[in-house]
């Protein structure tokens, strides 16, 4: 798949900014234009909150600390799930047990009868892994080719046609091995755990241009010559693939049949079916007939070979607790007033643990009496490399349990971790068809597209964040509505109401997310949402935060509005505060009324033919205008001119203009590796300006009250 954003920003690094005389950019509006949204503030800009390393969460929501989260001015919040990416199960409530004989072992399953008030929750690692890295604090691994023949992956019992209720060719599973370069591959060695697989095939990507399987998915695959499996026996098996080696980078074990060899003493049903592997070998075989193993085995995701799979079973002991990790409790999460303007987004637990889990938290939540009414299934299923089909399986499955308990709950997802190229997913069986066309069609196969009701996305639109910010910044709007025109052409009904449940400038932490560029994308964000018609947005870093460098190029940042002391307390504030606070604060009106979002045509202001200035335009409730506009341009500021298209209507009424701008001006960052910070930090600065034009500093935010129109 091309990106023609991407091949733009190449074609854009050349470009270098110089300093001019001030350019007049107008903004022309026309006030008998239809609106392009219609919108409540306090129901629309929101905010989330995260799990965190281990003793954090209790530092970070105290009362000093809320009482400045709470005066940013968000509406709504959203709870994030950070189990779904460290593949992990969730004890939403310590309280609870597990389902094998042992009481130490099985599937978890939380109580729901309210007791002590939960403040701590925890995920648990899962011993039946196979996927080598994760999303999260990576530090798990793969038992596929971990060297050790008494641990084994199993895939989801969920996806079986015991609970499916469809045949089990709909969901075959599969392990994607990623062998970093190519190399000769004739032969491969598995070992089965139970239940093993009856028929399977062996493939390999012929795709020359696939690279790391993050970003580039491999879209054509070939089975090797012998590759086609009918009668697997279990055990090991070593079997020859090919006659002469073939190459390849990424091989994947496709399974298409199980057989019926339940694991020994269990009565679990969910234990006896799926597939299961101890070892996995890849390689050639010898002149000798020796199998020679291309994979490293070890028990560390940065030394074994890259292992990708299709699910995980969500089996664990209670020794799996991760130490390190942790997210907030439930009735502290509600009980910090964080949410108190209504029901936040709350996810359940889909990917690693059971419906059941999910269904016991929703009834819990409605014991307490927490407001609970949209639900997120699961988080990021394309960062976990889930199939389509695979999610809307177990997405039924736990939309029943839920509907069971409140047919009034909404339900949506998936929650894409990147909605740039990361939605499609590896085709099997030569379906190539986007992972949105494919879910859809899933759930209006079995007559259940009723219960998808909204969807969801993470916003991070520039993983390389020490590129390049101004071209970046110029970049963003067309990059935002190719997205979302490409996930409508993929499948996604228009008439679906979608959220963006996490944005910020990047997923990985750097300097652009605490200076200016972070606030101007931020801002730029909302507007676009708001353009393209979103129900709401989630910006990502309410929490105070520590900053890091984690692209290794000496560029320190963090999505975050609040710098972290070591006590987690608030040492300071970002750009992106001051730029949160402008919009929440001064851009709008009354936070509880409706307010419109009218078009606007920009004149002047380009590079390349893309913009250096945006602007989005509110009509308000008392009728007056208020316009943000955005001067992405790091070195050129612009002269402001305003028209009214109403030569026959209303006229803008004379007088005098309102402003509040934000800028180098008020905010500069001293980077000084972990101890960098702000060193002028003054908020943004309102001021009367007699008349237009007015003039927009060189990387700016800045808010323009107009008076009510005169006819």
């Amino acid at each position: 798949m091309n990106h023609p954003h991407r091949l733009l920003l190449i074609a854009l690094t050349a470009w270098v900014p110089t300093a001019t005389a001030n350019e007049t950019v107008t903004i022309t509006l026309d006030p008998n234009a239809k609106p392009l949204a219609t919108f409540v503030p306090a129901d629309t800009f929101g905010a989330g909150i995260d799990g965190h390393e281990a003793g954090v969460t209790r530092r970070l929501l105290r009362g000093a600390n809320l009482a400045r989260m709470k005066d940013v001015g968000f509406g709504p919040f959203s709870y994030r799930l950070r189990t779904e990416l460290a593949v992990e199960s969730w004890h939403w409530n310590p309280a609870g047990h597990f389902s094998g004989a042992d009481g130490k072992s099985g599937y978890w399953l939380s109580d729901t009868t309210p007791g002590r008030p939960i403040d701590i929750s925890y995920g648990y690692r899962l011993p039946r892994r196979g996927t080598s890295g994760d999303q999260a604090n990576n530090d798990g691994y793969s038992r596929l080719d971990d060297g050790d023949a008494a641990s084994f992956w199993k895939s989801n019992p969920y996806l079986d046609q015991h609970f499916t209720h469809e045949d089990n060719a709909r969901h075959p599973q599969w392990v994607v091995v990623d062998l970093k370069e190519p190399l000769p591959i004739d032969a491969v060695r598995i070992q089965w755990g139970q239940p093993h697989a009856r028929a399977w095939r062996m493939e390999y990507c012929t795709n020359l241009h696939a690279d790391y399987v993050e970003n580039r998915i491999c879209n054509a695959w070939a089975a090797f010559p012998q590759g086609e499996i009918a009668d697997g026996q279990g055990g090991t098996e070593t079997r020859r693939l090919a006659a002469e080696p073939v190459k390849a980078r990424f091989v994947r074990l496709l399974l298409l049949q199980h057989a019926a060899d339940a694991a020994p003493a269990t009565s679990d049903i969910r234990d006896s079916i799926g597939y299961a592997i101890r070892e996995l070998g890849i390689g050639t075989i010898d002149e000798k007939g020796v199998f020679q193993d291309r994979i490293t085995h070890a028990k560390d995701a940065r030394r074994q070979t890259a292992m990708f799979v299709s699910s995980t079973d969500p089996w664990h002991t209670a020794k799996d607790r991760d130490p390190d990790t942790e997210q907030p409790g439930l009735d502290a999460f509600y009980g910090s007033g964080l949410s108190d303007t209504g029901a936040p987004l709350i996810p359940v637990p889909l990917l690693y643990d059971t419906p059941e889990n999910a269904g016991a938290m929703i009834a819990y939540l409605k014991r307490q009496g927490h407001p609970v009414l949209q639900i997120e299934m699961g988080e990021e299923p394309d960062g976990q490399y889930a199939t389509p089909e695979d999610y809307g399986a177990l997405y039924l499955q736990v939309a029943t349990v839920l509907h069971q308990i409140d047919p009034k709950l909404q339900l949506g997802g998936p929650g894409f971790q990147t909605a740039i190229d990361g939605y499609r997913s590896w085709p099997i069986n030569d379906e190539k068809r986007p992972w949105m066309t494919r879910f859809m069609d899933y759930l209006r196969s079995r007559g259940r597209e009723g219960d998808f009701n909204f969807f969801t996305f993470e916003w991070y639109p520039f993983d390389d964040c020490c590129g390049e910010a101004s071209l970046q910044l110029a970049m963003h709007p067309r990059i935002l509505g190719s997205v979302l025109e490409g996930l409508r052409a993929d499948g996604l009904p228009r008439t679906l109401p979608w959220m963006i449940t996490e944005y910020g400038y990047s997923a990985f932490g750097c300097r652009a997310e605490v200076d200016i560029e972070g606030a101007l994308l931020n801002a730029e964000t909302v507007g676009l949402a708001l353009q393209e018609g979103a129900a709401r947005v989630y910006l990502y870093g309410l929490e105070p935060a520590e900053i890091m460098d984690e692209l290794n190029c000496n560029s320190w940042g963090n999505n975050a509005l609040f710098l972290a002391d070591e006590q987690m307390s608030i040492r300071s504030t970002t750009a992106t505060y001051h730029g949160a606070r402008l919009i929440n604060q001064d851009w709008v009106g009354p936070p509880d009324a409706p307010h419109q979002l009218l078009p606007v045509a920009i004149a002047g202001g380009t590079v390349f033919g893309l913009p250096r200035v945006s602007a989005f335009a509110l009509r308000l409730p008392d009728d007056t205008w208020s316009l943000l506009v955005l001067n992405k341009d790091p070195t050129n500021a612009y002269d402001l001119a305003v028209d009214f298209l109403a030569p026959k209507g209303p006229t803008p009424a004379p007088g005098a203009v309102a402003l509040t701008q934000f800028s180098r001006g008020q905010y500069q960052w001293h980077p000084a590796g972990e101890q960098g910070g702000p060193v002028v930090n003054q908020g943004p600065v309102a001021r009367t300006a007699p008349a237009l034009p007015v003039t927009i500093p060189a990387y700016s935010l800045t808010v323009v009250r107009l008076g009510a129109l005169a006819h």
